[in-house]
């Protein structure tokens, strides 16, 4: 639902008189620009979410002003982008992105303009930009300026290409995870001749590093339409990206299915663990190990891997009615991430076992090494040898102990070292 205090009054010019709520130093920026006889405009993605309700993760900002001019307004700013036109423009410890109005050159790496040109018109600065929804820019001089359509494609919960798909994806082949990414965030269907092109043009993904792939990833997953993940593979792109997901859909579909589901059910306090969680779930019927190297060739982080190489074997342990073995699931697992692997089993339909895990807590059982009553300094005392026999003792203490807690005291594991040694 478009947000009401964003209310289309009349059309003047090119731009639509609206009133839009902006920060503070939002328009104290905006303002001292224009004062100096400049346009400026909050632009692209906040102008979108602020008229959707959504509270925009930043604020970027575009000036007719050239880069020099605008570091000659403002005390304290940052040369974070000089080459594109972008100066950091620093207010109380708090950056703002300011840009040039500019014109894109060729991209002839399918990723990067070769070259950018700076120019006095916001409109064609407007046309270079990816979807008519992050095409928008609002000052409370102008109003909204719109040229694409943009709030048509909100109303209708659309995500569509300025201009020509083709050549919007040809120009930078990330766009078209982008244009998914957003469908997912947003819960908007993609318009057919932008997802047409991005079908076409689907093996130029291949242009892409790995860490921005990852990286588009990780926030379709975390979204509220994280089922959006289908139109990736429906796209062509998991094809060139993991074919192992595209084999998992083409011949597994059911599983599929079952894996999207479970990750929609997926909760979490913290974005990290809900990551995580989803991870696995989707991953899952791949197995660890083919799991871990699709991971690592996406260049997803260590702790996402490791939790995925725990977790994806724990899942299928009948936990339900043995305290025995959820002491032996906790020690596998670790308390750590011990949460993930409940959230993960109640997302998948499995029996809810956080109150046997709770109890095994409460109760204080030992599951680790460094649970045991007894350490390596006792050990040696006891007359164990120094070296690997002190960690393999341990080792079998621990096995004892999560077997059998009544015997984690100081009296049973030592009176047990001695008679193994005798």
């Amino acid at each position: 639902m478009l947000r009401k205090a964003c209310k289309e009054a009349c059309v003047l010019g090119k731009g639509i008189l609206m009133r839009m709520e902006l920060p503070k130093k939002v328009k104290h920026i905006i303002s001292k620009l224009e004062e100096k006889g400049y346009e400026a405009y909050a632009v692209g993605g906040c102008v979108r979410d602020t008229i959707l309700g959504r509270v925009p993760l930043d604020w970027d900002i575009t000036t007719s002003a050239k880069p020099l001019e605008i570091k000659g307004i403002f005390p304290v700013t940052l040369d974070t982008g000089l080459q594109h036109g972008t100066v950091t423009v620093m207010i109380e410890k708090e950056g703002y992105e300011v840009t040039t109005f500019r014109l894109d050159g060729a991209y002839s790496d399918g990723r990067h303009p070769d070259e950018v040109s700076f120019t006095s018109s916001l409109v064609e600065d407007l046309k270079r930009r990816d979807f008519t929804i992050n095409a928008m820019a609002y000052s409370d001089k102008t109003g909204l300026v719109d040229e694409f359509s943009g709030m048509e494609d909100l109303k209708n919960k659309t995500v569509r290409s300025v201009g020509r798909a083709e050549e919007r994806f040809t120009e930078d082949a990330l766009r078209m995870l982008r244009a998914i990414r957003f469908a997912g965030q947003l819960g908007f269907s993609i318009e057919a001749e932008t997802f047409e092109a991005v079908k076409k043009l689907s093996e130029n993904i291949a242009r892409v590093s790995a860490e921005r792939i990852a990286k588009e990833l990780e926030k379709l997953i975390l979204s509220d339409g994280c089922e959006k993940i289908k139109l990736i593979y429906e796209a062509g792109i998991f094809a060139v990206i993991a074919p192992e997901i595209d084999e998992f859909f083409k011949t597994k579909p059911e599983r599929v299915n079952k894996a999207i589901k479970a990750m929609e059910n997926a909760v979490y306090h913290t974005k990290k663990g809900l990551h995580r969680i989803r991870t696995v779930l989707f991953f899952e019927e791949l197995g660890e190990n083919k799991a871990c190297e699709l991971l690592k060739s996406l260049k997803s982080d260590n702790d996402t891997i490791n939790t995925v190489r725990h977790l994806i074997p724990l899942l299928g342990r009948e936990v339900e009615c043995s305290e025995l073995e959820m002491r032996r699931t906790v020690n596998l697992c670790g308390h750590k991430a011990m949460p993930l692997l409940l959230e993960a089993r109640r997302a998948k339909g499995l029996r809810d076992v956080t109150a046997l895990y709770e109890d095994i807590v409460k109760k204080g059982c030992c599951t680790d090494i460094s649970g045991l009553k007894v350490n390596g300094n006792d050990l040696l005392e006891a007359g164990v040898p120094k070296g690997v026999m002190i960690g393999k003792t341990l080792n079998r203490l621990l096995e004892m102990v999560i077997e059998n807690p009544e015997f984690n005291t100081r009296e049973k594991l030592l009176s047990e070292v001695r008679e193994n040694e005798e």
